[in-house]
């Protein structure tokens, strides 16, 4: 009797861990080119947006890169506001608009392209 033995479990595992691990490699890139310009743009404080730049990895597929709870006030750079007052009529000023998470993803689009057209095997 001649026993015969498939590989393709282990194969579709191959290939999704190395699909996992070009969405990683891509997630890193695009966050390290973030922290780069935020770093580049803005006068650091506490440190607080350059650390809350982030990525997670949701599922086989789908990765999230932006800001994290630590880069809590990020939207507003990147949006900026009105002129701010508090609820006793404090000014507060105002925030000019500084994008640099939407032009970082344009710029690094290609990059990403890139990266994901390596070869898995």
């Amino acid at each position: 009797m001649i026993k015969y033995t498939s590989y393709t479990k282990d194969v579709f595992k191959d290939l999704e861990t190395a699909e996992q691990e070009l969405i990683k490699e891509a997630s890193i890139h695009v966050r390290d080119a973030m922290k780069e310009t935020a770093g580049r743009l803005f006068k650091k404080r506490s440190g607080n947006l350059i650390k809350g730049l982030s990525y997670n990895i949701i599922d086989r597929d789908t990765a999230l890169v932006g800001p994290g709870p630590k880069a809590y006030h990020a939207h507003l750079l990147e949006l900026g506001t009105i002129d701010r007052k508090t609820k006793k009529g404090h000014k507060k000023g105002r925030i000019t608009k500084t994008p640099f998470i939407i032009p970082t993803f344009m710029e690094e689009t290609q990059a990403v392209v890139n990266i994901m057209r390596r070869q898995w095997i």
